[in-house]
This record gives structure tokens, sequence and C-alpha cells, in this order.
């Protein structure tokens, strides 16, 4: 299966964050801190959003 994932993405594709997110076999090794700076970055993003 993440054989599939990882013929279908492009090698420089790991660099980018949101791929972690399609990939359950990086979610499972890095756990869910990936997950969680994601959610910090998006919430802080929104946050700033809104003040502005």
């Amino acid at each position: 299966k993440s054989k599939d994932m990882v013929t279908k993405e492009p090698i420089e594709a790991s660099d980018d964050p949101f791929t972690f997110l399609e990939s359950p076999t990086v979610k499972e090794e890095d756990g869910p801190t990936i997950e969680e700076l994601i959610k910090k970055e998006v919430d802080t993003w929104s946050r700033s959003n809104v003040t502005e």
C-alpha cells in the first residue's frame, strides 16, 4: 500500500508537511507531533487572519 503512494508522490514532496497527512506510514513513524505542529500553524494563521 505505502509503496504505491511513494510511487505516485514525487521524492521532493516528502519535504512538504502535508504529505505526512497523506502517508499513514510516515505518520506512524513520526507520531502525532507533525499533526500537532500543522494544527498549531493553521490555528496561529487563522487567529492572525481574524485579528487583521
